[in-house]
């Protein structure tokens, strides 16, 4: 679901001025600042979106009718008018609306990555067993349904103990929680138990595609490739990205570690004026000014 930048889901800490890299790279992988981490999780949204439509399956990003589409149309012809309303419902928007090619039914999947903070890697967690982002992956529907709950309090005035109008968009869209699907991406390229299924679902559905094509059906050896493949895909692109923001923090880091603008202005000028004295540095011969430098005549 869509949110601010200030409720991102990992509660992760801002970098401060002087931050430094610690020896095991905590700060520089928990950071979220500069837009990196949107900017991942909007990537990894368009690959999956992308990836299903090549396998001719219908799947859309950020559907903007799922919940929406399920309040009744007076309220919501009446309500939206109000800039705050209006705001509430484009917050309930999910992450991908798609169709599964197996039994037909309409999903909607919330798609979350957890960086490297204490709240989500304790130091009884093991990576490998993906604990981390299976206990997200549980998480997601009810805090979906929490939020929701609390939009309609505030600007539906639900009643304590009812179900408002965008709670019951949700519960009707994903048939009390049976098609919701949480994907979780760790911070170390770990998968929720729901995303590994991910590429078996997208193998089905090019095994339609190979089956029109060809007029059979792919052999145990040509599926078995397919799901690799589009696993490697997958796995890569969430490692690319998680990269992107090492990067993005580390330059967030040291952007924030210089003086500030006016500051640095007079290092410099300082130095110049030291390299001049000592014959290093062109001087011009005209008048000196201390904040432009040596002048022409």
């Amino acid at each position: 679901m869509r949110q601010a930048p200030e409720e991102d889901e990992d509660e992760a800490d801002m970098a401060q001025r002087g931050d430094l890299v610690d020896p095991f790279g905590f700060k520089v992988s928990s950071i979220v600042q500069g837009g990196s981490w949107k900017y991942r999780h909007d990537r990894f949204e368009d690959f999956i979106v992308m990836l299903m439509q090549h396998s001719g399956m219908s799947a859309k990003g950020e559907p903007r009718n799922v919940v929406s589409g399920q309040i009744p149309r007076p309220l919501l012809r009446d309500r939206t008018q109000e800039d705050r309303v209006r705001r509430a419902v484009q917050g309930a928007i999910p992450d991908v609306a798609y169709t599964d090619p197996g039994d037909g039914k309409k999903k909607i999947a919330e798609l979350k990555f957890i960086n490297q903070c204490r709240k989500r890697y304790g130091r009884d967690v093991a990576t490998s067993l993906r604990t981390a982002v299976n206990k997200r992956e549980q998480q997601l529907y009810q805090e979906y349904l929490n939020r929701l709950r609390l939009k309609d309090s505030r600007q539906f005035h639900t009643p304590a103990g009812t179900v408002g109008p965008l709670e019951s968009g949700i519960i009707t869209a994903t048939n009390a929680g049976e098609n919701f699907d949480a994907w979780v991406v760790g911070f170390y390229g770990e998968w929720s138990d729901k995303l590994t299924k991910l590429p078996e679902v997208l193998a089905d559905a090019q095994a339609v595609r190979w089956q029109s094509k060809y007029g059979r059906e792919p052999t145990d050896q040509q599926r078995s490739w397919l799901v690799s493949k589009v696993r490697s895909d997958i796995a890569m692109m969430a490692t690319k990205l998680n990269a992107q923001v090492i990067i993005k923090n580390l330059q967030n880091m040291h952007e924030k570690s210089l003086p500030p603008t006016g500051a640095r202005r007079r290092m410099e000028l300082a130095y110049q004026d030291w390299a001049r004295l000592q014959g290093r540095g062109p001087r011009t011969g005209g008048p000196f000014d201390r904040t432009k430098g040596w002048l022409s005549w």
